[in-house]
């Protein structure tokens, strides 16, 4: 049987919101557990800034910095290593005044979010790679990728490496190419704003110079004047369909629940097999978590709501 979108929406009101999502992909308990608390923690985070009447972009980088520095999800410290063993992250962020930058392939940074922050409002441009994008980080004082690995990424590449060494590569990469990590993304309101942002250490045991849907604006990341989306999950059919765009196109159609649902359901229609998560927020106050064929930890903060927890289930 096709698996069907799971889809949660809740209504902030003109109260200012902010959602974090640790990744979509098959997790087990032990490990959501933890999850759950780390983008719970993200989201206060993001939460207190906003309430600093700060522009909604910041309190989005805030929020994805704290899931960065949490070694626990596939971002900033906690990345997943490529083929060769090394790091290679992307970000990207956008809000709903036009304000877009990302990075990818950036291999010394600590907070790749902070990067593409930079690249956002410190040059003309949107998109920023490898070395020229480190340079430019470094230069606005952006910490450098910390040491050593965390146990679970050295634990996983560890074993990883193993099997490899029992299979033949293109038969790893098929099967590395279905394997979602947990990508990290936060999204906010405030007084009609609204701002995403997205961070990864791509695909374990991706090639080098692999970029996914991350740094792209409209597949990974995305804001309208009305709709802000990060999305998490199988990173070359979130590309090929654009999701996040694709949900900012089809919120006057039909609000946004209905706009996140029809999304997803044509996403599985045309990459059964994928894997997709999304967390979104509109200026008139919808807020709707949502996944295809996985589970997300996610939570929401807005006035009088606390919410943490997994959309979908944890095997």
């Amino acid at each position: 049987m096709r698996a069907r979108p799971l889809v949660r929406c809740v209504d902030v009101g003109s109260s200012p919101a902010l959602l974090t999502h640790g990744g979509a992909g098959g997790w087990s308990r032990e490990r959501a557990e933890k999850a759950v608390r780390v983008v719970k923690a993200a989201a206060e985070a993001g939460w207190r800034k906003l309430l600093e009447l700060v522009e909604p972009l910041d309190a989005v980088a805030v929020a994805v910095k704290h899931l960065e520095d949490s070694g626990v999800l596939n971002a900033g410290r906690g990345s997943v290593l490529t083929l060769n063993g090394i790091v290679e992250m992307d970000a990207g962020l956008m809000d709903s005044n036009g304000v877009v930058g990302a990075v990818a392939a950036v291999r010394r940074i600590a907070n790749p979010i902070l990067a593409a922050l930079i690249v956002a409002r410190e040059t003309p441009h949107v998109l920023m790679a490898s070395v020229g994008a480190e340079k430019l980080a470094e230069a606005f004082g952006v910490r450098l990728h910390p040491g050593p690995l965390p146990e679970r990424v050295a634990a996983a590449h560890l074993r990883r490496r193993r099997e490899r060494d029992r299979l033949l590569l293109r038969l790893w990469l098929e099967k590395a190419g279905l394997a979602p990590a947990d990508t990290v993304g936060a999204v906010a309101r405030y007084e009609g704003l609204v701002a995403a942002g997205t961070s990864t250490g791509g695909v374990s045991f991706k090639l080098e110079g692999r970029v996914g849907d991350t740094p792209i604006p409209g597949a990974g990341f995305y804001a309208s004047r009305r709709v802000a989306c990060s999305a998490t999950g199988i990173g070359e059919a979130i590309l090929a369909d654009m999701v996040c765009l694709r949900i900012a196109e089809g919120y006057g159609d039909s609000g946004l629940e209905g706009a996140v649902e029809g999304v997803l359901r044509r996403f599985g229609e045309r990459h059964p097999r994928a894997s997709v998560g999304v967390i979104t927020v509109s200026s008139s106050g919808e807020a709707c978590i949502g996944v295809y064929n996985a589970a997300m930890p996610y939570a929401l903060m807005a006035e009088g709501i606390r919410e943490a927890g997994i959309c979908g289930e944890a095997r």
